[in-house]
C-alpha cells in the first residue's frame, strides 16, 4: 500500500465521524469495530503491518487533511450517505465470513453491508440480518476458528 492509497483509505477507515464505525486491523489479526482510543504508536504499528511506513507527523497531517475534507462531506450528518458509500468502496472483508464478539454475545455470518445508521450488518446462516455497532471483528481464518 502506498501513501496515496493510504491517504484515500484514511478518508473511510480512520477519519469518519464518531457515529460511523470503522474496521481497523490490529497486530493480532483481528479487526476492531467502533470508536477506538488507540495510541499513536499502536496506529503506527498497525499501519506498518499493512505496509505503510509513515511517521507520526505524516500520520497526523494525513488524518488532519482527510478529516478537513470529509468534515465538509459529513455536513452535520446530512452527508452520511456519501460517507457510507465511500466507506463501502473500501470496506475490509465485505462479503466474507465474519465473527463479531461483544461482551458475552457472538454473531457469526457474512459481512453484508454498513446500514444507514452506520452499523455493520452481518447476514447469518438462517438469512437473518444483525446490525452491529461495536465489537471485536474476526475475518478469515480467525472467524472460522470461532474467534478464539
Amino acid at each position: 500500500m502506498n501513501r496515496r492509497t493510504f491517504t484515500k483509505l484514511t478518508a473511510s477507515a480512520f477519519a469518519l465521524p464518531p457515529i460511523a464505525p470503522a474496521a481497523v486491523p490490529t497486530t493480532t489479526g483481528k479487526m476492531k469495530l467502533g470508536t477506538q482510543n488507540q495510541s499513536t504508536d499502536e496506529m503506527l504499528r498497525i499501519l506498518a503491518a499493512l505496509g505503510v511506513n509513515i511517521s507520526a507527523e505524516e500520520l497526523f497531517a494525513t488524518l488532519s487533511d482527510a478529516w478537513a475534507e470529509l468534515r465538509g462531506v459529513w455536513d452535520d450528518g446530512r452527508g452520511f450517505g456519501e460517507i457510507r458509500r465511500l466507506w463501502l468502496e473500501r470496506a475490509a472483508g465485505l462479503g466474507q465470513k465474519v465473527t463479531v464478539q461483544n461482551g458475552g454475545s457472538t454473531v457469526e455470518g457474512t459481512f453484508d453491508t454498513l446500514d444507514e445508521s452506520g452499523c455493520m450488518v452481518i447476514r447469518t446462516t438462517d438469512g437473518g440480518r444483525v446490525p452491529i455497532s461495536a465489537g471485536d471483528v474476526y475475518f478469515g481464518a480467525a472467524a472460522s476458528a470461532g474467534a478464539v
